[in-house]
């Protein structure tokens, strides 16, 4: 057990010295002589298994760095020592820190150890929980991604280029969260496992779509909504999928309450994303895309847009050559879509080259006896993008399971 770190926080350093003396041998326990200490050791050491702090402190009191401990470190499990035996000191310190254990003062050694020990076992319970809740929603979001690759690579290609785009967006206005974005963005696309790939090589086109072709389209936001929202913690990023086609009406965003602004708000860096691909997909030079897009009233956030404009103005000079299918290599960005001798396409444009992408090209080919056309245009320079495995990393996975 003294790999699970124990924090004792009290105003008297004898008692601190006691603690440690009657507990080092089972735990591994660090003390703190202040709430401010407290609070700079949690940041800077963290995290704790369980945190001991009594009630009554100079400066900080103890419910109220308990208070705080549960916002900033809600994992960490909360114990308040006290020689007040009032009941109301009791029910504020449980209600304001959301307290574990209250054990009053003289505590004995028996006594402490049993409420750490059990401290611990609750710390370990809920660490793992939260690790089971975090790859279920790795598991959930790679399989729809990869469905949506196999299945259509045309919307699973524009999935990728936009979430490529809201994350130079996020990282430009310094946006907290911003996975809820980009999970947003990589998962857009989800409702398209629905439609004809006919519809979305019109749209790549510029071709108009029949009235039926459109309405089919339209609504595949609201599928792919449907889809994301079965998957836990991913209810706010399915209200962005659902809202990534409606343009930003700043003045009906004002009748909305906070929680619907700010999804609206986050929807429309998807929107910005998804057109502006769009437009270059049809053939419009990227300077040219953003200069019809600020021509749409209405439509789209000034901050968002004019970090777009930054986000292309500041990008490098790509160094595209054509190469054959055996020099593909991880990392290379695709610059043309890859195709099969019948035209078939196999991977949309906009890519960046994976294993998994690799492995399943040359699968096709070694067991289909397909034959790709060649060569096959690239990209060689080094990108912002986000991380390979976006929507897999253990850093989204905490930050949406674990947050």
């Amino acid at each position: 057990m003294a790999s699970d770190k124990i924090l004792i926080v009290d105003d008297e350093k004898t008692m601190l010295d006691l603690y440690r003396a009657q507990l080092e041998d089972a735990f591994s326990v660090e003390t703190a002589e202040s709430g401010q200490e407290a609070l700079a050791l949690l940041e800077s050491q963290g995290p704790y298994a369980v945190i001991v702090v009594d009630m009554h402190m100079p400066g900080i009191s103890g419910a109220e760095l308990l208070r705080r401990v549960q916002a900033s470190h809600p994992q960490t499990v909360r114990i308040m020592l006290t020689g007040d035996d009032r009941q109301d000191v009791a029910v504020h310190a449980v209600n304001e820190g959301q307290v574990f254990r209250f054990l009053q003062k003289p505590c004995n050694a028996d006594r402490l150890d049993r409420a750490l020990r059990a401290g611990v076992e609750q710390f370990r319970l809920v660490m793992a929980e939260k690790e089971l809740l975090a790859n279920t929603l790795k598991g959930s979001v790679d399989l729809l991604v990869e469905i949506l690759s196999i299945i259509n690579p045309t919307a699973f290609g524009r999935a990728r280029r936009a979430c490529r785009i809201t994350q130079k967006l996020c990282d430009a206005l310094a946006v907290e969260n911003c996975w809820e974005i980009t999970i947003a963005a990589m998962l857009s696309q989800v409702g398209c496992v629905t439609l004809p790939d006919a519809i979305l090589q019109k749209l790549q086109h510029g071709t108009k779509l029949s009235p039926a072709e459109a309405k089919l389209y339209e609504s595949h936001p609201r599928l792919g909504s449907d889809l994301v929202s079965k998957i836990p913690r991913l209810q706010r990023v399915a209200q962005i999928i659902a809202l990534q086609q409606r343009p930003l009406d700043l003045a009906a965003l004002a009748r909305l309450d906070p929680e619907s602004q700010e999804v609206a708000t986050r929807a429309g860096f998807l929107k910005v994303a998804l057109d502006f691909d769009e437009l270059v997909e049809q053939g419009n030079a990227p300077r040219l895309a953003l200069r019809i897009m600020s021509k749409r009233p209405r439509t789209y956030e000034d901050s968002v847009l004019r970090a777009l404009v930054q986000s292309v103005d500041g990008a490098p000079v790509q160094s595209v050559r054509k190469i054959s299918i055996s020099e593909l290599r991880e990392g290379m960005f695709l610059e043309d879509n890859v195709v099969d001798t019948s035209g078939a396409l196999l991977v949309s444009r906009g890519q960046e080259v994976t294993p998994y992408l690799l492995v399943r090209l040359w699968h096709r080919v070694a067991a289909g006896g397909m034959t790709i056309q060649e060569p096959i245009s690239v990209s060689q320079v080094e990108r912002p993008r986000p991380d390979e495995n976006l929507v897999t990393s253990s850093k989204l996975a905490s930050a949406s399971a674990l947050g």
